[in-house]
């Protein structure tokens, strides 16, 4: 997964959150792209997993990202 759980240090921003019951993470870091790491399987701290990158140049930015990934989120379980 692209957002390291032990790097959280480094990010801006970290949020986990229960997406279609799998965590999801999600990390702002210092370069202003958001990373979010959605698991494609049910196991616990896998590698398996889809990541998404965006430049972060304004707040709607950030809404445009997750209407366009949550719709996967909830297509994958």
């Amino acid at each position: 997964m692209a957002v390291d759980t032990d790097q959280k240090n480094v990010y801006l921003w970290y949020r986990e959150q229960n997406v279609n019951g799998r965590i999801t993470k999600y990390a702002l870091n210092k370069d202003n792209i958001l990373i979010i790491s959605f698991p494609l399987n049910d196991t616990t701290n896998t590698l398996h997993a889809a990541n998404f990158y965006c430049q972060i140049r304004s707040f709607d930015n950030i809404a445009e990202m997750l209407l366009m990934i949550l719709p996967f989120a909830y297509q994958h379980k």
